[in-house]
C-alpha cells in the first residue's frame, strides 16, 4: 500500500487488473514548461502519465484496460478576487490528466476531484483498491 497528500496536486492511479499491478502518481503542476525534461519528470501531470503509460506498454500491458482513476486537484488558494480571475493550479491538474487519460483511450472509472479540501488516498497496488480520507483546510495559529 502506498498512500499521499493532494491540495491542487494530482494523482492518477493505474491499474493492469490481468497483471495485479498497479502505478501512482503524485503531479504538482499541468505541463512541462520545458517539454519532457525528464529530470523532473515526475512534478508535471503531462510527463509523468505518459511516463506510466509507457511503462505499462513495455510491460505488455493492453493500455485500454487498465482501470485509471483520478484524486486532487483542489482549490487551494485564498478565494477572492484575484483568484476568480485566474485559473487555479489544481483546476489545470485535473483537466490535463483527464486529458491525458483520454489521448490514450482509457475510460476514467472512479474520480474525486476539486473542491476545497485536501485528500488523503491510500492505493493497493495489488488489488487496485483505493481509500480516501478527506482532509479539513486548516489556518496558520496566531
Amino acid at each position: 500500500m502506498i498512500h499521499t497528500v493532494l491540495g491542487s496536486c494530482v494523482s492518477v492511479v493505474l491499474f493492469d487488473p490481468v497483471n495485479r499491478y498497479g502505478s501512482m502518481c503524485h503531479a504538482v503542476l499541468d505541463a512541462d514548461p520545458y517539454q519532457q525534461d525528464i529530470t523532473y519528470c515526475s512534478k508535471y501531470v503531462d510527463c509523468v502519465i505518459d511516463e506510466m503509460f509507457s511503462n505499462f506498454a513495455e510491460h505488455g500491458t493492453v493500455i485500454k484496460n487498465l482501470v485509471t482513476k483520478i484524486f486532487g486537484g483542489a482549490q487551494m488558494l485564498v478565494r477572492g478576487k484575484a483568484s476568480s480571475q485566474t485559473v487555479q493550479p489544481g483546476v489545470k491538474n485535473i483537466l490535463m490528466a483527464k486529458s491525458k487519460v483520454q489521448e490514450y483511450g482509457c475510460l476514467i472509472e472512479a474520480e474525486d476531484c476539486g473542491g476545497f479540501q485536501g485528500r488523503k488516498i491510500y492505493f493497493c497496488s495489488h488489488t487496485g483498491e483505493v481509500f480516501l480520507k478527506r482532509i479539513k483546510k486548516t489556518y496558520g495559529i496566531s
